[in-house]
């Protein structure tokens, strides 16, 4: 809530500003202790689970930082935990997925997002953002949440990239389509693939 975002922000001299609404008395010594210990919970998840990038990658930051937004947003927005199995190289195009949807990314260092996920995540995805649930027989609602999911996620990404003083632009998401069988977003480039496993299925983040 509203005291534990506080407590994420601190003064210039480093002191939390909770301990000053504890001085003043807008909170107790005890709801802080709780509050931080809960924070601290929520931050370790992420910080537990090393993020393990191939040494060839010429941009680590940012392929750390998007899988780390995209895993976030999972959380934030469809309540799922994401493990991160091991990032790879490689050229060849990805399998199928419920929901595929690239968004491109212009300027200082240009590069697509592009994510596949399973129909249960994206069903995930759809209920956090929409707020109700969903069946198979809404496939086009489905989607169109999984648009708007990588809108955001890519909208984190961008405001990161600014902090470190480089600009960014984002393009409206677009559906993947399949030739052939298969989706064809890499062709012949190298493209970084970044899996997630989560309790309601598998989702591949690719960035080329």
């Amino acid at each position: 809530g509203k005291v534990k975002e506080i407590l994420t922000m601190q003064k210039n001299d480093r002191v939390f500003i909770g301990r000053v609404l504890v001085e003043k008395g807008s909170i107790t010594n005890e709801v802080l202790e709780r509050e931080l210990a809960l924070f601290r919970d929520d931050q370790n998840k992420y910080a537990d689970e090393e993020i393990r990038l191939p040494a060839e990658l010429k941009r680590p930051d940012i392929i750390k930082g998007a899988v780390e937004i995209t895993r976030r947003m999972l959380k934030r927005i469809a309540s799922m935990d994401a493990k991160v199995d091991d990032i790879f190289i490689s050229k060849k195009e990805p399998m199928i997925g419920y929901g595929a949807v690239t968004v491109r990314l212009t300027g200082s260092f240009p590069f697509e997002y592009n994510l596949l996920t399973s129909p249960g995540v994206a069903r995930e995805i759809a209920s956090g953002i929409l707020g109700k649930t969903f069946a198979d027989e809404s496939p086009e609602m489905v989607i169109d949440a999984v648009r708007e999911f990588c809108n955001i996620c890519c909208g984190n990404i961008v405001a990161r990239m600014a902090q470190k003083g480089h600009s960014l632009a984002i393009s409206p998401p677009e559906m993947m389509v399949h030739r052939g069988g298969k989706y064809k977003p890499v062709r012949g480039r190298d493209a970084v693939y970044c899996p997630l496993f989560t309790t309601h299925g598998d989702v591949t983040l690719i960035l080329i």
